[in-house]
C-alpha cells in the first residue's frame, strides 16, 4: 500500500504523521519505506537523528519523477510506502497522489486552514485517490475543532477519527523513534487508511 501524506500548506505536521505511519507499518509488517519528497528534508533528518531505533527505510526523493525513482528502488517489495510531501509544490504532490492507493491530508483545526485544504483535496479528486483529512494540534472539546470537522464534512472531505493532539510528548518527538503516543496515533491512522484503501479495491 502506498500512502501519500500531503497538504500544500506548511506547518500542519505532515512529517510527524508520515513518520508515525511508516514506523507503525514497519512494526506491523516487518518493513516499510518512508519517502521524503519534501525539499526541506525533514523526514530524512528525523531518521538520521533517530539512528538505529528508526525501523523504516528512508530515502530522499524531492522530485516529480517519483514513479520512475521508486521503481528503480524496487519499492513494491515493501508492504507499506509512505510519501511525505512538502508545502507549495503542487507538481510533486500531484505526482505522489498519482502513485497512491490512499492519501492523508493533515491540517490544523482552524477554518483558514480548512479553506487552504480545498486545493489539495481537488488534486486528490482529480486522480482520483481516496483520502482522509487528519486534524492535528487538536485540543479536545473546542469550538475550533468542532467547526473544522463540520466545514470538512460540508465540503465532502472524509475526516479521520484519529487526531494528532497538541501535547508536549508529540512536540518533543522530532529526531526520536516514535514514543508510545505517537506510535499509537500512527497505528490507528494506518488502520483507517487500510480500510479506506480496501473499500476502494486497492491492495
Amino acid at each position: 500500500m502506498l500512502v501519500t501524506v500531503g497538504n500544500l500548506k506548511g506547518g500542519c505536521a505532515k512529517t510527524t504523521l508520515a513518520v508515525a505511519l511508516a514506523e507503525a507499518g514497519a512494526a506491523k509488517w516487518g518493513s516499510a519505506l518512508l519517502v521524503d519528497a519534501d525539499e526541506q528534508g525533514s523526514a530524512m533528518r528525523w531518521a538520521d537523528l533517530a539512528g538505529s531505533g528508526f525501523r523504516a527505510v528512508t530515502v530522499a526523493l524531492p522530485t516529480v519523477d517519483l514513479g520512475r525513482r521508486l521503481s528503480g528502488l524496487d519499492a513494491g517489495r515493501y508492504p507499506l510506502v509512505v510519501v511525505d510531501t512538502g508545502p507549495g509544490r503542487a507538481d510533486i504532490l500531484r505526482a505522489a497522489l498519482a502513485l497512491a492507493d490512499v492519501a492523508a491530508f493533515p491540517l490544523r483545526p482552524a477554518l483558514a486552514d480548512v479553506d487552504r485544504l480545498w486545493r489539495t483535496a481537488a488534486l486528490a479528486a482529480a486522480v482520483p485517490v481516496p483520502a482522509l483529512a487528519v486534524l492535528t494540534f487538536t485540543r479536545a472539546r473546542t469550538v475550533a475543532l468542532t467547526a473544522a470537522r463540520e466545514a470538512l464534512k460540508a465540503g465532502r472531505v472524509k475526516v479521520a477519527r484519529v487526531e494528532l493532539p497538541q501535547r508536549e510528548a508529540v512536540a518533543r518527538s522530532f529526531g526520536e523513534p516514535p514514543n508510545a503516543e505517537l506510535f499509537g496515533i500512527g497505528a490507528g491512522l494506518l488502520a483507517e487508511l487500510t480500510r479506506l484503501a480496501t473499500r476502494k479495491g486497492t491492495r
